[in-house]
């Protein structure tokens, strides 16, 4: 269980923070916050990370060859062969999986819009032939962009508002 808790990479979640500053800024704009939408906050920035950390796990699996020879990569859970492959890709599949349903069944389902973004920003930036982290300019870029996204869910999370 340890070994499945380490591939999470749970130290990258902090990444998430943004939803929250996000949420921050709109409660400058709104002035009020009720107690569940402290919960939505923690739904969708739980949602991100589950998301997040599917992402990671198929990182490892594209780049286990590339990875086994840097000396930080080497010691993964995956470079390792300490995990599978297929129980690697079951976990991961599955927390795509939850991370796009929790939304869903606590918040409005439209708003699982921002899990898709962070999931498909994940597959463009891992899977061939798109593979963004593989073309230099590209590769900052599309994972710069997550940051904001982050941010306008937890804008989104308390005023409700999209941009037209």
């Amino acid at each position: 269980m340890n070994k499945f808790i380490r591939i999470l990479r749970i130290h990258h979640w902090s990444k998430n923070l943004f939803i929250f500053l996000g949420f921050l800024l709109a409660f400058l704009y709104v002035k009020y916050v009720e107690v569940y939408d402290i919960f939505k906050l923690l739904v969708v920035f739980l949602s991100f990370s589950f998301i997040s950390s599917g992402n990671y796990i198929l990182n490892d699996l594209l780049d286990i060859k590339f990875d086994s020879n840097n000396p930080l990569k080497k010691n993964r859970m995956l470079t390792k062969k300490m995990i599978p492959k297929k129980y690697s890709i079951i976990f991961m599949i599955l927390l795509w999986i939850v991370g796009l349903f929790i939304p869903f069944i606590f918040l409005e389902p439209k708003k699982t819009i921002f899990g898709f973004i962070i999931l498909f920003s994940g597959i463009l930036y891992n899977v061939k032939p798109f593979r963004l982290k593989s073309i230099a300019i590209l590769d900052v870029l599309s994972e710069s962009i997550n940051s904001p996204i982050r941010m306008y869910a937890g804008w989104v999370i308390l005023t409700g508002e999209y941009m037209n």
